[in-house]
């Protein structure tokens, strides 16, 4: 493709009708808001890494468009200007089409231009190369091989397009994570990145993978695998440090489940303890691998929050299908312990699983009541491809919308027996007031909603 010693440019493509999170879903992007001043930006970590792996074969360049807020002339213009030899152009499903126009528009300047979607769905895969002409696209972990890649050399985890037809080559997940260099935050120390219950923050990932059955529905073990897989401490803390020295003090975990193993867990927050620069952090977890010892020890580290995974206030379908061993007595647990050690707990739940009915919402609100956490997130589950839910809503018809641009949470694209999609959106309104009521105190108008979504649960 290259040679060594040319030009590569990482790009995160501009914003054309909403901003999302693509880090999120495991890199293929959640969330969106047509509002820049409501949407918060993390930094590329997935394609800082990929620049650190191939820094010593090209020289690398990363341009993100969407922290930069910069239109599509502008980055064609500093493409040209910096005499690029081939684009890495980062795509996430909820704004597939503008990026893939966007990568169109790059390949039209005469320079290779490479796709990154963690997705092996052909439809996805055709779609992009049938509509710009992509090089190559990665579809996988290639941290390890990127650079033999470039030069021609290696195929694995990549996809071609080949007289109409789709060719994945297929490559494991990388065992060793610290085999890989540190995240190359200096191409971005100058961008400001934003997480808003942190403030101004870099993001740090010291595992991946998830073993849970919530890969029923998730795309984290999808896109990361099942297997966890986890630097060591002292990685970490090195990792840190080496971040500190660019000038930042906030970071946000970006691993799936942070404390899988609550002792590592420990040891990482005790040695942050221990660092001579004082930072703030925050991570994301499952309320079953917290404990308030753990808790206590990551307070005193700096831990300003957790983001718990519930999903679905209805205990059975937790157990079932969602987050199985997450009940209710220990999500009060660890709102009791968190609001001790002031660490804030930011519920994460999602409007519509399969199975969830109306009594479902009403149980969610009577947990919501229950814990008080001091944040949620409300979402609409969506059917990824590889999913088990993805098989189940084709088999029973639940799919309202395919579009992949409306892939981001935002609004329902399944329904079934239970909740349909309207349903859903009444309901997600219904926790939302809820939840406004409690964080302002207001007692009263708890009881009100509650007893509103009583009776709307039993109609």
């Amino acid at each position: 493709m290259i040679d060594t010693d040319s030009c590569v440019c990482f790009i995160v493509p501009p914003v054309c009708d909403k901003y999302i999170i693509r880090e999120y879903a495991g890199g293929l992007g959640f969330e969106s808001t047509q509002n820049r001043d409501c949407s918060y930006i993390l930094p590329p970590l997935d394609l800082l890494q990929l620049a650190a792996c191939i820094k010593k074969q090209f020289k690398v360049f990363l341009l993100d468009a969407q922290a930069e807020d910069i239109s599509d002339d502008e980055v064609l213009r500093r493409v040209q200007h910096c005499n690029i030899d081939l684009a890495i152009v980062e795509i996430s499903l909820p704004t597939l089409s503008t990026d893939i126009e966007f990568g169109r528009k790059l390949t039209s300047l005469g320079i290779s231009v490479v796709a990154k979607i963690y997705t092996h769905d052909v439809s996805v895969l055709k779609k992009i190369f049938s509509t710009a002409n992509f090089s190559l696209c990665l579809i996988s972990e290639v941290h390890d091989n990127l650079a033999d890649i470039l030069l021609g050399q290696d195929i694995r985890g990549t996809a071609s397009y080949v007289d109409g037809a789709i060719l994945i080559n297929q490559k494991a997940g990388i065992d060793n994570l610290e085999a890989l260099p540190f995240p190359e935050r200096q191409l971005v120390k100058d961008q400001k990145y934003y997480y808003p219950k942190l403030g101004e923050c870099t993001t740090i990932l010291s595992s991946k993978g998830c073993p849970y059955a919530c890969s029923y529905y998730c795309p984290y073990p999808l896109v990361q695998g099942k297997q966890w897989r986890a630097k060591s401490v002292d990685y970490v803390i090195a990792e840190i440090k080496d971040a500190i020295a660019l000038g930042y003090t906030r970071f946000l975990f970006r691993d799936p489940v942070f404390s899988l193993d609550k002792n590592r867990a420990l040891e990482i927050a005790y040695a942050i303890s221990k660092l001579a620069v004082k930072i703030e952090w925050w991570c994301e977890t499952r309320a079953d691998r917290l404990s308030r010892d753990l808790l206590q020890i990551m307070a005193l580290s700096g831990c300003k929050g957790v983001n718990i995974g519930v999903e679905s206030g209805d205990p059975e379908l937790r157990f079932t299908k969602l987050k199985r061993g997450v009940t209710d007595a220990v999500l009060l647990n660890i709102s009791q312990w968190s609001k001790e050690f002031t660490i804030a707990i930011a519920f994460l739940l999602m409007v519509g699983f399969p199975g969830e009915t109306r009594m479902s919402i009403f149980a969610t609100a009577n947990l919501i009541s229950l814990c008080r956490p001091q944040s949620i997130g409300i979402n609409f589950p969506v059917h990824y491809w590889g999913t088990q839910m993805y098989k189940d809503a084709v088999e029973h018809n639940w799919i309202v919308s395919s579009d992949y641009d409306q892939f981001d949470g935002s609004k329902p694209v399944i329904q079934t027996k239970g909740l349909d999609q309207f349903e859903m959106q009444a309901a997600k309104e219904y926790l939302l007031r809820l939840f406004d009521a409690i964080a302002t105190e207001n007692l009263s108008l708890e009881k009100q909603i509650l007893n509103e979504i009583k009776i709307w649960s039993i109609q």
